[in-house]
Formats: structure tokens, sequence, C-alpha cells
């Protein structure tokens, strides 16, 4: 008699799994297609496939939960010797379940989205998925992308500092510098290097300091900064000329580029600054 229990319970458990499995494939297709359909429809793609990832994994994993939970009542015995074997599991597997608490922290904290450019630990570039276990990223090396894709495990975001370029305003401080000989004029350079400046980011600034002043409720005035400093190059003095500017951080590179290029050109119609 009893073995007809078990053998009872056993048949309900593998009919209970079987229904189990079709209710959460059906659920998950159909907010699949909801949250698409709501968040695809603004425009917002990175937002859905986060929504989407988010109500995957919770249904899994609240499917899973009620099931030990009706297995318990029919596999006493076997769940007790399961448990034995799963604290032994959680001992392996420290790294995923990291990875997994790095996941909850990504979603519930977010210090960053799909979209947005980070640099976690050593490693910086664009994300475009966040998955349980690790976060996708386009590679960026010297701000320009390498072409290769980083997968971060996602316990770094626990471990690691975490810096987001883009949360908040895109916007950050960046510097050029620029060697002149020490018999050139320091302020003709010093006026070159700022009109080159401000021939590529000048009216960028402006632009900011007015919209900034309306949000702030107070005057905001962020212009670049010129600096001047004597160095040694090769054991020869020299003076080097540092200019302090605001730029897009998706555009660092270009912007950098920009504004050599105007540099070089005002330089060789001077006479009186030579590079070093």
């Amino acid at each position: 008699m009893f073995h007809d229990k078990v053998f009872a319970g056993q048949s309900g458990g593998v009919l209970l799994l079987a229904v189990s499995v079709l209710v959460t494939v059906a659920l998950l297709k159909l907010a699949f297609f909801f949250i698409r359909k709501r968040f695809e429809g603004k425009g917002d793609r990175a937002q859905a496939k986060e929504m989407v990832s988010i109500y995957k994994y919770s249904i899994v994993i609240s499917v899973i939960i009620v099931l030990v939970v009706v297995f318990n009542n029919v596999f006493k015995d076997a769940l007790a010797s399961i448990g034995i074997l799963a604290a032994g599991l959680a001992i392996s597997l420290q790294k995923p379940i990291l990875n997994v608490f790095g996941w909850l922290t990504i979603v519930l904290k977010k210090p960053y989205v799909i979209g947005d450019r980070v640099s976690i630990g050593a490693s910086k570039g664009d994300v475009f998925e966040i998955n349980i276990m690790h976060t996708s990223m386009s590679e960026l090396q010297d701000d320009a992308p390498s072409g290769r894709m980083i997968a971060v495990p996602n316990e770094f975001v626990l471990s690691q500092p975490v810096t987001n370029f883009t949360k908040g305003t895109p916007y950050v401080w960046d510097n050029i510098s620029v060697v002149i000989d020490q018999g050139s004029d320091e302020k003709e350079a010093a006026g070159i290097l700022g009109k080159a400046v401000d021939r590529v980011v000048g009216r960028l600034m402006s632009s900011l300091s007015k919209k900034w002043t309306v949000v702030d409720g107070r005057k905001v005035d962020v212009r670049p900064e010129t600096g001047v400093e004597l160095v040694v190059v090769n054991g020869v003095s020299a003076i080097q000329l540092t200019s302090r500017y605001l730029c897009n951080v998706r555009e660092k590179r270009s912007v950098r580029s920009r504004i050599n290029e105007l540099l070089l050109s005002y330089v060789k119609n001077s006479k009186s600054v030579r590079l070093k």
C-alpha cells in the first residue's frame, strides 16, 4: 500500500511538474509580448530588454520555489538528502551565487542599465546585455571601440569600483596638453590653444551653462580652462599648456582629434610658437 501511495505521489508530482513547465512557458511568452509591445512602442528597447530579463528570472525562481514546497510533501526523505547535497553545492558554487546577488544589485540599485558607458574594475565599455551571470559590454580602449565583446561577472559589482560615465549627464571633463619650446611666445600659444578648444566645444559649453543655470536656479558658467606649467622633456626645459573642457563622453576621442587638427593649423601659421 505504501508503494502505491509513493507511486501515486510520484505520478502527481510529474504531472504537476509538466503543468508547471507549460504554464511557465505560456506566462513568459505572454509577458514578453506585452513588455516588448509597451516599451519598444516608446522606442525604449533597452528598457524592454531589461524588463523581459527581470520578469523571466522572477517567474522561473517563483516556479522553482512552488515546486520545492509541493514536492516536499511527496519526497521528504529524498529532499533531506538533496538539502545536504545543496549545502555542498552552495560551497562549490560561490561564484555563480555571487553573480546572482550581483545581478539583483544591478536590477534593484541600477548602477547602470543597457546603453550606459561604464567601467567595472579594469574593464570599460558600452553595456548591451545584462543577464543573471554577467554583463556584456562592447569593449573600449582609449575611448575607441576595440571590436571585442567582454563579459564581466556580475559579482564584480559587489567587489570592484563601478564608474558610470553616462548616468545623469553624458558630459565629462577632459584635458588636452601641448608642449612648446621655452623660447616660444607663451601668451600666444595659450591663445592658440584656447581658440582651438573654443572652436570645437565653446558653443556646447555655453549651451550647457544656460541649461544648468535653469535647472539649478542659480548662475552656472562653465568654460574651457587653460593652465601653464614648466616641464622637462628629454632633459630640456619646455612649457606645457593644458586646457580642460567639457564634452560628450562618447565623443572624447573625436573632440580631442578636432582640437589637435585646429591647433596644428594655427601653430603652422604662427612665427613665435614652436611645438616641442
